[in-house]
């Protein structure tokens, strides 16, 4: 017997052999492309769940508003930028971010959004690994001090 779907029609996520294979092939090699053919983190990827999915692209979105408003002005998405631009350019964004409503992060909250990017920039084929990479060490850092300040 067929399982009944959460999901309506429309919506529901194809899990057949040959998307499952093509996704973790997507994986793999590094390839995003979004569910209408535009390059970017997939909202239809297997391996995360909808939540991580929708939280990913909420995180990579604030962190492109927030490049792409004076003083910064960058113009370019963050995985066609040299780690040399992008990493000052996540400092600055993880030592000054505050919650919609002015208050300050959970320290744990700046790792998930560390942890977001990362995502991102892999899905996208960026060559670096922002929670690895030594070009990425001052990021880190700054993260770190951050968040023992708002303890």
């Amino acid at each position: 017997q067929p399982v009944s779907s959460p999901y309506p029609a429309a919506n529901r996520p194809d899990l057949s052999m040959s998307s499952v294979a093509a996704s973790q092939d997507w994986y793999q090699h590094g390839t995003c492309v979004g569910p209408n053919g535009e390059p970017g983190f997939s909202q239809a990827h297997p391996w995360f769940s909808k939540n991580t999915t929708r939280k990913t692209i909420s995180d990579v979105n604030v962190f492109k508003r927030f490049c792409s408003a004076p003083p910064f002005c960058e113009p370019r998405p963050p995985e066609e930028m040299p780690p040399s631009r992008l990493c000052p350019l996540l400092i600055a964004y993880f030592t000054s971010c505050k919650k919609n409503n002015g208050e300050n992060y959970e320290p744990e909250s700046l790792n998930s959004m560390l942890r977001s990017m990362e995502r991102y920039l892999k899905a996208s084929s960026y060559a670096y690994s922002v929670i690895q990479s030594e070009e990425f060490r001052e990021l880190r850092l700054s993260i770190k001090r951050r968040q023992s300040e708002l303890k």
